[in-house]
């Protein structure tokens, strides 16, 4: 709902005793830029270099995924140029419209993820796009696609969120749901095509505002140095990833670059 400048959510609740309840969330004006979320720069650094892969959101409810994925969205098309398409559940930031002084995004809503498949099959018609958002993976037909299209060019970086309370949590519920459509075949998809996957709080500052914190993330280059974290995705071995989370973290944070 547009009202005055503002954008507003609603959703509809209808009680037992016949009444219609209305409930609005307040969107943002606009998208914010992705190397002032606060995130760790040498993270964002690192993202805004990535060229093909799934990167994927993760968090509860309220968590800032959207913002952040959005934001992750406008950046690269504004910094790399070409073209971006979202299917979302519905929009829920501005995105629409040119990015920086080559890109473009065009941003699409879908009814149900039913759609989704046919949809990303059709903007692939009227050329691959450089980014696809998938607004939310909320169902097996979301889980399936997001993976299916990430392995599917080396030059197209696909963007989701996805609900977790941590990094295991969320990859496997990512996979539970693609494995009804696909089997066993889920996991070595998922090794194959993710390149990072970041869990997303909102944790009060000193002022009692809420700030963005990432608690936990996985960065996997398509290299030989990934080569021990993929094969853990590939045998869905997602509880031993403790280990490999608070080393990358300890080593960003140390050595202040990625390293790898």
């Amino acid at each position: 709902l547009r009202f005055g400048e503002s954008f507003y959510r609603v959703e509809r609740i209808d009680d037992v005793d016949g009444r219609r309840i209305w409930f609005l969330r307040k969107l943002e004006d606009s998208v914010p830029d992705f190397c002032e979320l606060g995130l760790n720069p040498v993270v964002t650094n690192w993202l805004i270099q990535q060229r093909h892969g799934l990167v994927l959101f993760a968090g509860a409810q309220a968590s800032g995924k959207t913002t952040t994925a959005s934001s992750y969205v406008c950046k690269k098309l504004s910094t790399d140029g070409g073209h971006g398409v979202t299917f979302e559940f519905p929009a829920e930031l501005p995105m629409a419209g040119p990015q920086g002084d080559f890109g473009y995004c065009i941003q699409t809503e879908l009814a149900n993820e039913i759609e989704l498949a046919p949809k990303i099959e059709r903007a692939h018609r009227y050329s691959s796009p450089d980014v696809i958002f998938i607004g939310e993976i909320r169902t097996k037909y979301a889980a399936l696609e997001a993976l299916r299209i990430a392995l599917g060019s080396n030059r197209q970086l696909v963007v989701a969120t996805i609900h977790g309370q941590d990094v295991p949590t969320a990859l496997d519920r990512l996979v539970s749901g693609a494995r009804e459509l696909d089997g066993d075949n889920v996991c070595q998809n998922l090794a194959d095509a993710l390149l990072a996957i970041l869990h997303l709080t909102l944790e009060p500052n000193n002022s009692g505002s809420p700030c963005l914190s990432t608690s936990q993330y996985l960065l996997l280059p398509f290299n030989e140095e990934s080569k021990g974290l993929r094969a853990k995705l590939r045998d869905g071995k997602f509880n031993t990833l403790a280990d490999d989370i608070r080393q990358l973290k300890a080593r960003i944070a140390n050595k202040k670059e990625l390293g790898i």
